[in-house]
């Protein structure tokens, strides 16, 4: 019998759970795109999965799947020197995945565009346009505002992936099973302030420290730990028309990431061939 069928979260892909009749030598799960099969041997269906036994097992199909396409999936049991046709399920691959939570790096840019924007409102970062560009890549010559912003990764990686509950626990609400796959991160940006004098690269360090240390709890709210903050000066007198004194920061922390999928709820689980159970569509 087809137990569940859901969508695996990364798309193009199908999660079958299967669980043979009693007396089952071995099984069959075939798929189709019309839900009708001839028999086991089906040869305009694919065959899915192969399996020995009574076991209940959880079978993954990404055999050329095609998001917004409507897969029927049948079992067939061996039983007693026959070939028993079970029953049917079907469904619509999609995608659906959803991240939980805001990216690390839009996180600490946004924190930078408003801890900026506070500074240039208390009166202690002046800017001849009352403004301050938070930029993601270096400023372009006659198309910056200066002095200027600039937040980059230099590095992302991932450094322990998760299946399971180990990090956040599956949720059920409601008809609504919502299962999570988390990873370890581990982040490191370069902030770069650019200006046309040296005064204001003393004063755009001397901001970006507060910044950081005012923004420490907001940090930690976000999963962000293990943080380190450097800084240091650079000067360009080749790249640009002028001058321009940069401070330099990098930012270093280690985050937590989770992707989260629907699942179809079980509304009663029992024995199978003691009893039924029934699944919400």
């Amino acid at each position: 019998m087809i137990e569940l069928t859901y969508n695996d979260g990364s798309g193009n892909a199908v999660n079958i759970l299967v669980k043979p009749l009693s007396g089952t030598v071995n099984w069959r799960l075939l798929r189709n795109t019309t839900g009708t099969f001839t028999g086991y041997d089906d040869p305009d269906a694919v065959v899915v999965y192969e399996g020995l036994g009574t076991d209940a097992t959880q079978a993954l199909d990404i055999d050329n799947l095609k998001n917004g396409t409507r897969y029927y999936y049948r079992e067939f049991d061996y039983v007693g020197n026959t070939w028993v046709d079970g029953d049917s399920d079907s469904i619509i691959s999609v995608q659906d995945d959803i991240q939980v939570g805001d990216d690390p790096f839009e996180i600490v840019l946004h924190r930078f565009e408003d801890g900026l924007l506070c500074e240039i409102e208390s009166g202690r970062l002046v800017t001849s346009s009352g403004l301050i560009d938070v930029l993601t890549a270096p400023p372009v010559w006659d198309e910056t505002r200066w002095p200027a912003v600039t937040v980059k990764v230099l590095s992302d990686a991932i450094t322990d992936l998760v299946i399971g509950n180990r990090i956040r626990p599956d949720v059920v609400s409601g008809d609504q099973w919502r299962e999570f796959k988390s990873y370890f991160g581990k982040m490191t940006l370069e902030i770069t302030g650019w200006s046309l004098n040296i005064n204001t690269r003393i004063l755009l360090r001397q901001i970006f420290r507060r910044i950081i240390n005012m923004n420490l709890d907001v940090f930690a709210a976000s999963g962000f730990y293990d943080l380190t903050w450097s800084q240091k000066d650079a000067e360009d007198f080749t790249s640009y028309a002028a001058p321009t004194y940069q401070t330099k920061g990098t930012l270093s922390f280690t985050y937590i990431m989770s992707e989260a999928r629907l699942i179809p709820s079980v509304d009663e689980v029992r024995v199978h061939g003691e009893a039924s159970y029934s699944i919400n569509p």
